[in-house]
């Protein structure tokens, strides 16, 4: 869906979700989600994502309270699914086996919660964690990082099986924690600073397991640049910026150590060098 599109479809929801039909007024109420009042949402509603024929959405009340809605454009088929927590809001959103997987963020807590578009398929499926960020999807296998308890000093990798909802802590990072995360296949790749190192990161690949988690890179003092995403996946490979100082070094990464190179450097001193420097490094690989 392009953005034009998405624009489109919030306007749309945002005006007591009407819906364009071929009527001679151009259009028809779908539903009136706040009944007698002239204005019963606030900023803060918004579309999050669309799934088939439907779209879901979070609605902010007059009261300040948010619930996660869908529609598939008609009466019947516009449904409050979710109130959540006072403070909370989605953040992120994800497709698996024909449902939505949310994650959301209150205060600094975070949680996972999964949707099939009905009021009883939408459920939380982990409790809260500190710090939950950068969830990534593989296969039937959600993994994220949070602190194990809010008492934690140190970020930890989970992994939420979706099918049977176990949530598994499968390592801790070091103080400087998880800078970024995505996949490449049906591998992780993490650009962190590893347990029982001091200060520096490096990129790791991993299959999910302590055993087969490998540093791909050290990248010592460099920190990831560039706006998000910073890890870019493309095909089999995955591309990231690293900066020491002023000097940006742009990388592409196979997986292997022997794969994993520099291919673009440049100096970056403020935004028109760094967008130069983005352009001139894309036409250099």
């Amino acid at each position: 869906m392009t953005n034009a599109i998405m624009k489109i479809v919030q306007v749309i929801f945002f005006v007591f979700l009407f819906q364009v039909c071929a009527s001679a007024q151009g259009y028809r109420l779908t539903r009136d989600i706040a009944p007698g009042s002239a204005n019963g949402w606030l900023s803060g509603s918004r579309l999050l994502d669309s799934m088939g024929s439907r779209a879901f959405f979070v609605i902010r009340a007059s009261d300040n309270s948010r619930s996660l809605w869908v529609s598939d454009g008609s009466t019947q088929g516009t449904l409050s699914l979710l109130k959540l927590d006072a403070g909370e809001d989605l953040s992120r959103t994800l497709t698996w086996a024909g449902r939505k997987v949310f994650t959301s963020l209150s205060g600094t807590q975070g949680r996972v919660l999964i949707s099939d578009g009905s009021e009883k398929g939408t459920q939380a499926l982990t409790s809260y964690y500190a710090r939950l960020r950068h969830p990534v999807l593989i296969d039937s296998f959600l993994y994220f990082s949070a602190l194990e308890t809010p008492q934690s000093t140190r970020q930890s990798l989970f992994r939420l099986a979706l099918l049977s909802r176990k949530v598994t802590r499968i390592l801790e990072f070091g103080p400087e924690g998880l800078h970024d995360m995505c996949a490449s296949g049906k591998q992780l790749v993490m650009c962190a600073n590893p347990s029982g190192n001091a200060t520096s990161f490096a990129l790791l690949y991993s299959d999910g397991t302590v055993a087969g988690t490998k540093v791909v890179l050290d990248l010592g003092n460099d920190r990831l640049d560039i706006p998000p995403p910073y890890l870019t996946p493309v095909a089999n490979r995955v591309f990231f910026a690293a900066t020491r100082g002023f000097v940006s070094n742009w990388y592409v990464s196979d997986g292997t150590t022997a794969g994993t190179r520099s291919f673009f450097r440049f100096l970056d001193i403020d935004n028109e060098y760094r967008d130069l420097g983005r352009a001139n490094a894309l036409k250099s690989y």
